[in-house]
């Protein structure tokens, strides 16, 4: 749990003082939410746990911030993804889930937001918002359904496995860096395999 506590302090150094934390895909009781809360408690912290089972013990472990049970993609309303279901999976999968284990997941609908849609609904478009993704091989269709919000968000820390064992295959780490980095973000290494990506208009 520590190498989350120093991955999200590094994440907040660079993005700097932030309105708004969008939480997507939210990690263990005491992580990314629980260190921005303590280090910027003016901070409004959102968190999006399409999940149950994580969902359910996130709430009763009083998650910092308020929580939803969503998923982003790049429509709104519903969408079929894979659910954990077996071997102690408590996490979801929007893509990919014919490459998991066999018995571990199980299609189920799920209510889905794009970013550009909840920013907007919520007037957050003019606050300085920071997001962290752990989401099991979406990141990139969160970052497209960001829409012209991208060119505003200061910054995020995106999980990005080597291409080699991504059991998703949705994305390369190269197709995402070359993006964000079109979108004028620069790229810095942060623990394991989490990168983050920080809006130049805000360096």
């Amino acid at each position: 749990m520590e190498y989350l506590k120093k991955a999200t302090e590094k994440f907040l150094k660079l993005t700097g003082d932030i309105d708004v934390f969008i939480d997507c895909g939210v990690g263990k009781i005491g992580s990314e939410a629980w260190t921005v809360n303590r280090l910027l408690p003016s901070c409004k912290i959102i968190g999006l746990e399409p999940e149950h089972r994580r969902y359910d013990y996130l709430i009763s472990n009083n998650y910092p911030g308020k929580l939803l049970k969503l998923a982003v993609a790049e429509i709104d309303g519903t969408v079929e993804g894979f659910m954990g279901h077996k071997k102690g999976k408590t996490d979801f999968w929007l893509i990919g889930g014919e490459n998991a284990p066999t018995g571990s997941y199980i299609k189920e609908e799920v209510s889905c937001t794009r970013l550009d849609t909840f920013i907007k609904a919520r007037e957050l478009q003019n606050k300085k918002i920071a997001v962290w993704a752990d989401i099991e091989g979406s990141e990139f269709i969160m970052l497209k359904s960001c829409g012209k919000f991208l060119e505003s968000i200061v910054g995020f820390n995106l999980e990005m496995f080597p291409d080699n064992i991504q059991e998703q295959k949705s994305y390369t780490r190269k197709e995402v860096t070359d993006y964000l980095e079109s979108k004028n973000y620069k790229k810095y290494p942060n623990t394991g395999n989490d990168f983050i990506f920080i809006n130049r208009k805000y360096q």
